[in-house]
């Protein structure tokens, strides 16, 4: 800090590196998101990142199911409805879209790690690390395109709009 109470540069990025506030969202990059909306390629949006990995979700669980592989059977099928129903709404943003899918995913997650207590403990342990480590991908975009759309919402607000 420098005498005005201040972070100086260096602190602030350094803050923004921190590896527990990877959730954190560097302004600019929101203000692009924002920005750049309608134009983003759905590689670069925060919601079409989000709807992305939703549709590789459901068609590793489309095939998994088609394959009755991991204990998958013809009720998973019903799970990549859900998840390309979701992407619908969440590439046109719809916050209350991406409010389900995080809770979607952070269920199935937890179901996962569930269903694999059953095992001897070093599957457990390597299935929890990966769990997690979905989860928190997931999540991530998830979290940024609900930021997105939510300042995108008050900021159209403020201006007048709807």
């Amino acid at each position: 800090m420098d005498e005005t109470g201040a972070l100086s540069e260096a602190s602030k990025k350094k803050q923004a590196n921190h590896w527990l506030l990877w959730w954190k969202i560097r302004p600019e990059e929101l203000q692009k998101q924002i920005a750049e909306y309608h134009t983003l390629k759905i590689t670069q949006s925060a919601r079409g990142i989000s709807v992305l990995a939703l549709l590789f979700t459901a068609a590793l669980t489309a095939f998994f199911a088609h394959l009755k592989w991991a204990g998958l059977d013809e009720w998973s099928y019903g799970d990549a409805a859900l998840l390309l129903f979701l992407c619908i709404f969440i590439y046109r943003g719809h916050k209350w879209a991406i409010l389900l899918a995080m809770i979607y995913w952070t269920y199935a997650k937890a179901f996962q790690i569930y269903s694999s207590l059953g095992t001897t403990p070093h599957p457990v342990a390597g299935q929890l690390i990966v769990a997690i480590i979905w989860w928190s991908t997931y999540m991530h975009a998830f979290f940024l395109a609900f930021i997105v759309e939510k300042k995108r919402r008050s900021e159209a607000k403020a201006s007048g709009g709807t």
